[in-house]
Formats: structure tokens, sequence, C-alpha cells
């Protein structure tokens, strides 16, 4: 019988998506010094066009890594390198999920398989602190939309969503939830983007079914709110694909 080494298996080649290959070039750049901290980047027409790629293919890359928490886009002013890199080495897995997905819909598909379950096990198992916490975070998501401080809004209302993980006890749920931090932060920001308080609805009926201890009632709550995130989502990409034209 002939012997089967590691030199019979042959890597299967899988081209990467224009949006991956601006990811994957814009990360050599920070690691080779050709980005220095805090510095801005060229317009986006202006990088699409020395990258060779559309500028929907452009933006994708760059919302990933914002939503990394590398980039940071100010209002007017354009998008810099976040002055401090010092995370980056740290969660190298959460990169590559990030160069592996480049797609926020992608992203919620995985929430939506975890946190259907979390907001189950929060109205079951939540005692005396974890009520209290979640209560604390809804009040202030509230006060956020009342103000209508949309980065507010978007930061108690991720808050919000810990708080449910924490009151499940689950370490390890809170360890994965925490550390998909900054994705939750950025499909926040898309949808705000569309609709300020989009979520308010479905963040209060959260709130009541995990307060009345009603597993299946938030678990119901919890799988249309992030259903309802996807399709805005899907919506804000179609959005910018039919505004710039098609991909190449």
């Amino acid at each position: 019988m002939r012997t089967i080494t590691t030199a019979s298996f042959e890597a299967i080649a899988r081209k990467p998506s224009l949006s991956q290959e601006v990811l994957s070039r814009l990360v050599e750049m920070l690691l080779s010094g050709e980005l220095s901290p805090g510095q801005r980047l060229p317009p986006e027409r202006g990088l699409a066009e020395m990258m060779g790629v559309s500028r929907p293919s452009l933006r994708e890359g760059l919302r990933a890594l914002t939503a990394f928490g590398v980039l940071e886009s100010k209002q007017g002013h354009g998008t810099f390198l976040v002055r401090s890199l010092n995370r980056l080495p740290l969660e190298p897995y959460l990169l590559q999920l990030l160069l592996n997905t480049g797609k926020l819909h992608e992203f919620i598909e995985l929430r939506q398989i975890i946190e259907p379950s979390v907001a189950a096990l929060a109205a079951r198992r939540a005692g005396e602190d974890g009520r209290a916490e979640i209560t604390r975070r809804w009040r202030d998501y509230e006060k956020a939309v009342e103000s209508g401080d949309r980065e507010a809004e978007n930061e108690t209302g991720r808050q919000f969503h810990l708080s449910l993980a924490r009151a499940t006890g689950n370490q390890t749920i809170v360890q994965l939830m925490d550390s998909l931090n900054d994705l939750m932060r950025e499909t926040g920001r898309v949808v705000l983007s569309q609709t300020a308080g989009a979520s308010r609805k479905d963040h209060r009926g959260l709130y009541q079914a995990v307060m009345k201890r009603q597993p299946a009632e938030a678990r119901r709550l919890m799988k249309r709110h992030l259903d309802e995130i996807d399709g805005r989502i899907l919506a804000s990409f179609d959005k910018e694909m039919s505004a710039d034209g098609p991909a190449g």
C-alpha cells in the first residue's frame, strides 16, 4: 500500500476577493511602516486608483480595519490610522476573521447563531447583580437615543448586549462577545447611518423579556433584532454598490 505523506496533499488555491486584497495590502503597509500612527490616508478616490481597485472594494477593506480599531474616520477630515497600534498584535485571530469575511453581514450570521441563546440564558440565569447591570445599561441606551447622539446610542446599545452576555454567568461567552466588540461597534455605525433609534423597539422588548424571565421570548426577539440588522447592512452595501458602479 502506498504511504500517504504530507507531500501528497496540495493546497487548494482560493482567489481572494478584491476587498480582501485591499485589506491585506493595508495591513502590510501598517506592519512595514509605510503607514505611521496618526497618519491620514489619501482620499478614497485617489487611494482606489493607486491600488487599482473599485471604490466599493476599497471601502469594504477600510470598513474592516475601522471595525478592528486600526483606522478611524473623522467627519470632514478624512480617515486616519490610530495613534497607537499596541492592541493589533494581541488579537490576531480577530484580524484573521476580518481577512476571511470582509463583509459585515457574515459577522451578523455569527451573531445570529450565538446571541439568541445568550438572551435566553440571560433571562433564565441573571442574578440580582446581572439584572441591575442590564437595567442600568438599558437606561443608558434610552437616554442616548433621546439625546440624538448616534455615537452614544451605538456605544450604549453595544454595552446593553454585553450586559446580557455577562448575566449568563458563562465566562467563555463573555470573552467571545468581548472579542467581537469592535465588529459590533461597526455594525452599529452602519445601522445608525441609515436610521437613528432603529433598534430602540427591539431593545425594549429584549429588556422586558429578560426582566420577566421569558427565555423563549428573549430568544425570539434577539433573532428578529439581528435579522433586521442584517437586512439594513445588506441594504447599505447595495446602496454603495449602485452609487459607485460595478466592482472592477
